[in-house]
């Protein structure tokens, strides 16, 4: 009896320590699923907040999308507006043209006028001629004369002077008739007569005469610097010494066609005087120019550097049509 009651205990006991074991298996496997339930509902839980935020977003984007649209449907209205304002205006301008006889070009010239009276646009007009015409026409005869600092400066302001003299009163000349034109041209000699006697008192008569050297040759210079930036793209800059030879050509040539006894001188010529005649001629005096300057460039220019050239002065010849002709039909082609 006593060991079938221990053998009871014994199977009791050993029932109880499997059954122990099943249910801490049993548990921990509920808790790995629990826990796997709680991950899988804070992955979910964080998509759903992830999605709202997302939500929150486009709806923010659509908002200024929708806002965007609106500016830009406010912004062509205004430009109907500004274009059919601008075309009321045109028919204005049209209808007093008719009325008072000034043309697009006299509005034109008339406001440039008034714009060189701004202090501002003289001050940005002085750099631009530093920029475009001293230094590129003149910078060597500054390395030539030698001057102090003090004495560069001074001889720099002199030359904008003297260039600003001729920029303002042009301006003027675009609104003016053929008397008033005689007028400015004389203002403009009187004025740099009195800078060049400036530049004489500071340079001293030998400086003087190499300034006036480089003054003459100004137009020559300043088509050359535009030949030699253009050559500098392709490596084939002039040396100093074929510049200086190619400016002498241009002059010369210049010089002999202007012996001519019909030879037609447009930069002293009234404007007004600029007809489809004299248009033609100063056009063939040009090519005849530039047909000797090349004969000579021969003699001292590289075969690509020829051909650079010859293309380079047919461009200028064409631009000098274009400059030709616009003065002829803003001056009236000897109608003013």
């Amino acid at each position: 009896m006593r060991k079938l009651i221990t053998s009871f205990f014994i199977a009791t006991t050993v029932i109880l320590a499997v059954a122990y074991i099943i249910e801490l298996k049993t548990s921990s496997s509920l808790k790995e699923k629990l826990a796997r339930k709680e991950a899988e509902v804070k992955e979910t839980s964080q998509e759903l907040s992830a999605s709202k935020t997302a939500a929150v977003k486009l709806k923010k984007e659509v908002t200024e999308i929708k806002k965007e649209i609106a500016t830009l449907t406010e912004d062509k209205e205004n430009l109907t507006a500004q274009v059919k304002q601008h075309a009321e205006e045109l028919d204005a301008v049209a209808t007093g043209e008719k009325k008072t006889g000034k043309t697009a070009a006299d509005k034109f010239s008339e406001g440039l006028s008034e714009m060189m009276e701004s202090p501002e646009m003289r001050d940005t007009m002085r750099i631009q001629l530093e920029s475009t015409l001293i230094n590129p026409v003149f910078g060597n005869l500054f390395k030539e004369l030698e001057l102090s600092e003090e004495d560069s400066e001074a001889f720099r302001n002199l030359l904008a002077d003297r260039l600003m003299v001729g920029v303002s009163s042009g301006m003027k000349m675009m609104s003016s008739d053929k008397e008033e034109r005689a007028a400015l041209k004389e203002q403009i000699k009187q004025g740099e007569e009195e800078i060049d006697s400036m530049i004489q008192d500071l340079l001293g008569n030998d400086g003087y005469e190499k300034y006036k050297e480089y003054k003459d040759t100004m137009g020559e210079r300043m088509a050359c610097n535009q030949f030699n930036q253009q050559l500098g793209m392709s490596g084939l800059e002039l040396t100093p010494d074929q510049n200086e030879k190619l400016v002498s050509a241009m002059y010369e040539e210049r010089l002999a066609a202007a012996k001519s006894p019909d030879y037609f001188d447009a930069e002293k010529s009234d404007p007004g005087d600029f007809d489809d005649e004299a248009v033609q001629k100063s056009l063939r005096q040009q090519e005849q120019i530039n047909k000797g300057t090349l004969d000579r460039a021969k003699k001292f220019l590289k075969a690509d550097q020829y051909d650079k050239l010859d293309l380079f002065l047919l461009n200028l010849q064409r631009q000098r049509e274009m400059q030709l002709k616009m003065a002829q039909q803003m001056f009236g082609g000897g109608e003013k």
